[in-house]
């Protein structure tokens, strides 16, 4: 940067663009469905079993019990909530990946050690 500020500090240059960022976005994964590990069977076949299944034609039938086993899925255990997926950053790569990971064990390490009496000389390595 070649620009004259008349000042002991650098200056600071920024681009505003109207075009989408390439940051960070959230990417929301459409699972539908339970956790089946709470799934309490005498729930759900009370659920189920509640109104006697009405007749009609084979389409309004299908429509009518899809909806009256989500219904007794419902009753019976809780939905399995959306997970929010962050995208990388384009920055991020693997030698950074590898030295959070290098970084984050030592941490660990000197926090682990932090009352021992040659705690010293274990953070000087």
């Amino acid at each position: 940067m070649d620009t004259y500020t008349v000042s002991d500090h650098c200056a600071l240059l920024w681009e505003v663009s109207s075009e989408q960022s390439t940051g960070r976005e959230h990417r929301k994964t459409k699972t539908i469905g339970w956790k089946i590990s709470a799934f309490d069977l005498e729930v759900f076949m009370v659920a189920l079993n509640s109104e006697p299944i009405s007749d009609g034609n084979a389409k309004n039938m299908a429509k009518y019990l899809m909806k009256r086993i989500t219904e007794a899925c419902d009753t019976a255990m809780p939905r399995k909530r959306a997970v929010i997926r962050l995208s990388s950053m384009h920055w991020w790569n693997e030698d950074i990946r590898n030295l959070r990971k290098k970084c984050l064990k030592a941490r660990r390490t000197a926090q682990r050690c932090r009352k021992r009496p040659n705690y010293e000389e274990v953070v000087a390595v």
